[in-house]
């Protein structure tokens, strides 16, 4: 096919004759070429239409601000836009000619439908119009057209304020009975628009007005039961917005049995528990143990085995001392009728294996009893360490003294009071001995504050240092002769 070059695209781009510019050229009724494209937009939010559409067709919600953007091309691809501009109904502020920063295409341009313009739900036919303008370098327009075809109600949501608790354990025949309630939260622009608040319990047959609910539900050992709330928004004359619905389930599940240990006697001890299960009751979560909701223990009269733990101290109350099983050694224990051999000792604790079978009426106690052993609980914190007063003596004598007494597992390997006319030696003493003998050496008198040392003998092997300074500066002397 035969054809006409006119130069190039740069160099060509307009044809005149004479003064005159050509504005297209057709074959027939063929259009062979148009001079000077007008610019196309595409709205990218809401993202509607394509590049060429002369009118994008959006919904807007009731009483709310949209914000339009959209973005420009120019088909002419050596042009730029270089502006635009919105005109639209009554009400809204019109965007004058804003020049932009000159580009092909361009994207981020934008305007704002206010929420006053559209109050009513539905589908509005009048005043419901804007109009975008879009201008190039060389001054071509193109005209496009917005159009609200739809203005619709925001849903209300429903949420769980306070569902049922969970973990409940109840045997039966106890019924349990909890209440859950639900918040029905419309839109501020539903709100100013005179919606209702309304829930449903039924699955939207009977409807209440109101923006909360409280609902009551009853059940009873290894059943549930949900409580489902529905809402929507509502007014005379106007279309409903239906929100979502929220839920929440009362549980009632199967407590575990539990078989307390009774007994104790001849056992020393603070306080004790189930190494396994925690409190001082086997509670079955990690022997298999369990029941039905009738109370019926699931392996009633086989054996199982579990720890008792003997502490020291409180394991439930915070302590300001600290009390450890000194001596020197640990007791044996019978449980449930079977020898509870010791799994492990250590300061504050005596660990014991147990073999116990499994009753077959929750509450049923596991009994334990101990014997033998040397062992106490001594408190090892400090107190009170002033424990030799200010003392004298004649030079070349040795007094005779007693420290302050710490129990029959304790002993004393020093007592230094940093002076060259009194000494005081307290080594070689054995656990329990208080005494200890002050040579003086010097004529002269020192004012100082002694330090103890020495130790605990620990039933579970081995000992625990204690030592202190006096908490008050004592004076020592030695007399002349």
């Amino acid at each position: 096919m035969s054809e006409i070059r006119l130069g190039s695209s740069r160099n060509a781009k307009n044809i005149n004759l004479g003064s005159k510019e050509i504005q297209e050229v057709r074959l027939g009724r063929t259009l062979v070429w148009i001079n000077n494209l007008s610019p196309q937009i595409v709205l990218t939010s809401p993202p509607t239409g394509v590049y060429g559409d002369k009118n994008f067709d959006i919904g807007v919600t009731i009483a709310t601000n949209v914000n339009i953007v959209f973005s420009a091309q120019d088909p002419d691809v050596l042009d730029t836009i270089v502006s635009y501009a919105v005109d639209g109904p009554p009400g809204f502020t019109p965007v004058p000619t804003t020049p932009i920063t000159p580009g092909n295409p361009v994207s981020g341009l934008t305007f704002t439908i206010p929420n006053t313009l559209f109050v009513n739900p539905g589908e509005p036919t009048t005043n419901n119009v804007f109009t975008v303008t879009v201008t190039d370098q060389r001054g071509k327009e193109g005209e496009y057209t917005i159009t609200v075809v739809g203005v619709s109600i925001e849903p209300p949501v429903v949420t769980v304020s306070t569902p049922f608790p969970s973990n409940l354990k109840y045997l039966n025949p106890t019924v349990v009975t909890r209440t859950a309630t639900f918040r029905i939260t419309q839109s501020p622009a539903a709100i100013q628009a005179g919606y209702t608040a309304q829930y449903s319990l039924d699955g939207g047959v009977n409807w209440v007005n109101g923006t909360s609910v409280s609902v009551t539900k009853s059940t009873t050992c290894g059943k549930s039961a949900t409580a489902t709330v529905y809402g929507r928004s509502v007014k005379t004359g106007e279309a409903t917005a239906y929100g979502n619905n929220a839920f929440s389930t009362l549980r009632v599940g199967i407590p575990l049995p539990y078989f307390p240990f009774t007994g104790g006697s001849g056992c020393l001890y603070r306080d004790y528990y189930n190494y396994t299960d925690g409190g001082n009751a086997i509670r079955g979560i990690y022997g298999s143990v369990t029941q039905s909701c009738d109370g019926v223990i699931v392996g009633a009269g086989n054996t199982r085995t579990s720890r008792i733990i003997l502490t020291s101290e409180n394991i439930f109350v915070a302590s300001t001392s600290a009390v450890a099983f000194t001596g020197t050694a640990p007791q044996t224990m019978v449980a449930d009728g079977r020898p509870a051999p010791l799994n492990l000792a250590s300061e504050r604790n005596m660990r014991y294996d147990i073999t116990y079978t499994v009753p077959s009426t929750a509450g049923t106690g596991i009994p334990f009893s101990c014997s033998g052993g040397d062992i106490r609980r001594t408190a090892t914190y400090l107190g009170n360490v002033n424990t030799v007063d200010s003392i004298s003596g004649d030079l070349g004598t040795t007094g005779v003294g007693s420290l302050l007494n710490r129990g029959q597992d304790y002993i004393y390997t020093s007592l230094s009071i940093n002076s060259p006319y009194v000494s005081i030696n307290v080594s070689g003493n054995g656990f329990g001995d208080t005494s200890y003998a002050a040579s003086f050496n010097q004529v002269g008198t020192t004012s100082t504050k002694p330090v103890y040392v020495g130790y605990y003998r620990l039933a579970s092997g081995g000992t625990k240092s204690i030592s202190g300074t006096n908490r008050y500066t004592r004076r020592f002397r030695t007399n002349e002769p």
